[in-house]
């Protein structure tokens, strides 16, 4: 984001220089910050760091370049001033400032699509003869009514076993009748 945010700034806005540079450095020192840490932090010599530091001395940093000091010593402790921007620097609009915002509406437009016109799109049929508040509810109800079904078939599928073990009883007595008979009839030939 800070890539894109740069990218959309003229130069001349961080080129400008600071012309209290000697007080930002003086400020760092009582930190407890020596030329050479500064150095390293600006991308600088320790020479440089002390020619901004010297009110006598014309040398003056520039916002790019003492921003990683003034970034590492924390907001507020100096208030740079900074030369006057040039006529001819461009400002370009800030919509990326804007950008998060228009981030954040796309996710809430997803989610309001998921939760309410997704689970309408299989079966919008069903789903339209509902109010419009219980539409994100259209799912669970329908979750609801596929198991009061599936609830209703398994008792229906109790009542078939049950039939069919009677219906496998009937057939045994059947079987055991037939057996009797036969046993009888033979008994009753034998006899004869």
């Amino acid at each position: 984001m800070k890539e894109l945010k740069d990218s959309l700034r003229d130069a001349a806005y961080d080129n400008r220089k600071v012309l209290n540079s000697e007080e930002v450095i003086e400020v760092a020192q009582m930190m407890g910050y020596t030329f050479g840490e500064m150095g390293k932090l600006c991308n600088v010599s320790k020479t440089t760091i002390s020619n901004w530091g010297n009110k006598t001395k014309q040398d003056k940093a520039s916002i790019k370049q003492i921003n990683p000091l003034m970034e590492k010593m924390g907001a507020g402790r100096v208030t740079l001033d900074v030369e006057k921007l040039p006529e001819s620097a461009i400002e370009y609009p800030p919509f990326y400032s804007n950008l998060p915002l228009v981030v954040m509406f796309i996710l809430a437009l997803t989610i309001l699509w998921l939760v309410i016109a997704q689970p309408c799109i299989n079966d919008w049929g069903g789903c339209k003869k509902l109010p419009w508040y219980k539409m994100p509810t259209y799912i669970s109800l329908k979750i609801k009514g596929r198991t009061e079904e599936f609830n209703k078939w398994k008792n229906d599928a109790a009542l078939i076993e049950e039939f069919y073990q009677w219906k496998a009883d009937a057939q045994l007595v059947a079987e055991f009748k037939a057996w009797k008979k036969s046993i009888e009839s033979n008994s009753a030939l034998q006899d004869n």
